[in-house]
């Protein structure tokens, strides 16, 4: 299977050549436009942090003129995260293949679409930072059936990454949770609650760290 962020692809022409003849761009739009639908901020949905990744792939090339600075770095790989020294926050390319695969922004090529979402949604996979993602997005006080994806398979999992946190929380953290609302930012949720943002912060990773040791006490 050909790798959506191929590093060794060196010219921004190159690299561009590459998305543009493995992606589904509309199918992409198509997902852009019901998170905008959902009032989903891009700083929190799954497309605006994608698009990001893209560019700054783009960016990273080897003529691309540009100056940007990303507050996430471009890493092809654990040896290049590693060897840099990055925090553990910032997302590796080998981390999100499979997501990508999985919002069907790839053109049909005959993946194996089922283990790819088995991998992803695997508890063992889910990280904390991931349950604090599907918090901030609101995932939490969705209900999982009213989006617009058509993958039953993404759907169970969205489902199951639910009941873990849920399943996590006291009757306290679950009015916590409900401030989330794809649009408030945690300073927002800060002011709202009376709390500094590091109180909110430090409350949020503690739910998210019971789902994670949660969830990987589920059988799978």
């Amino acid at each position: 299977m050909r790798k959506i962020f191929d590093t060794s692809l060196k010219t921004k022409s190159d690299r561009d050549n590459h998305l543009r003849e493995l992606l589904d761009t509309n199918q992409l739009q198509r997902h852009i436009r019901s998170e905008v639908n959902h009032h989903q901020l891009a700083t929190h949905s799954f497309s605006g942090w994608f698009t990001d990744r893209l560019s700054n792939y783009l960016f990273d090339s080897s003529n691309s003129g540009s100056y940007r600075k990303s507050d996430y770095s471009f890493y092809a790989n654990e040896t290049h995260y590693w060897h840099k020294k990055t925090p553990s926050s910032i997302l590796l390319v080998n981390d999100i293949e499979e997501e990508i695969n999985n919002n069907n922004f790839l053109r049909e090529q005959g993946e194996n679409k089922t283990a790819y979402l088995s991998k992803l949604f695997d508890p063992d996979n889910i990280t904390e930072d991931d349950y604090k993602n599907f918090i901030k997005a609101s995932y939490c006080n969705t209900d999982i059936n009213s989006l617009d994806i058509e993958n039953e398979m993404i759907l169970d999992g969205m489902k199951r990454m639910q009941e873990i946190i849920i399943s996590a929380c006291k009757k306290d953290d679950l009015h916590f949770l409900k401030k989330f609302n794809g649009k408030n930012s945690l300073n927002d949720i800060a002011l709202i609650t009376g709390v500094t943002h590091q109180s909110v912060s430090k409350k949020l990773q503690k739910i998210c760290k019971k789902s994670r040791k949660n969830g990987c006490q589920i059988e799978f």
